[in-house]
């Protein structure tokens, strides 16, 4: 993915979000006798501009799909943690040390972070046909960084 930027605007995406818990997702559900999958959507946040005064938001979305009516618990776990930090993540540069903080909510609100549902806050729902749930991303305004493009890696966790 190549990414064009003017002056200070750094290029960065989150690829965040990944199917990578489709097979955690399927034996939990087997194991009470039904199917789900999840689907997801990366979390991209597009063009950083340095010298914004506003954080930058972005939105995606997780889809949970089960064969049965079952009560599941999503949590997102992962990615680069922020030392001394609680609920602080970190893209990183792809061949630099600059790191940027963001963060990720629950609701449009960005009151409720999301944890990995068993010891941090996760979100509670019953699935049958396809639910949806919203992931919304902050990258804090004021971080001096290097040009270039910033990735992190986060993966859904699936609990009974």
């Amino acid at each position: 993915m190549m990414f064009f930027c003017v002056d200070r605007i750094i290029a960065l995406t989150l690829q965040a979000l990944l199917v990578a818990t489709l097979a955690l997702a399927t034996s939990v559900a087997q194991g009470q006798g039904s199917a789900c999958t999840v689907t997801t959507i990366p979390l991209v946040f597009g063009n950083y501009d340095v010298s914004a005064v506003a954080p930058l938001v972005t939105a995606s979305k997780i889809e949970v799909r089960c064969a049965a009516r079952m009560t599941l618990t999503l949590g997102i776990e992962g990615g680069n943690r922020v030392a001394g930090s609680s609920g602080s993540r970190a893209l990183r540069h792809i061949s630099a040390g600059d790191t940027l903080t963001y963060h990720v909510y629950q609701d449009s609100s960005l009151s409720q972070s999301w944890g990995n549902g068993l010891t941090a806050a996760g979100r509670t729902l019953t699935a049958a046909a396809a639910q949806t749930v919203f992931v919304y991303g902050v990258l804090p305004a004021g971080q001096d960084v290097l040009f270039g493009e910033y990735r992190d890696t986060l993966s859904i966790v699936v609990l009974p």
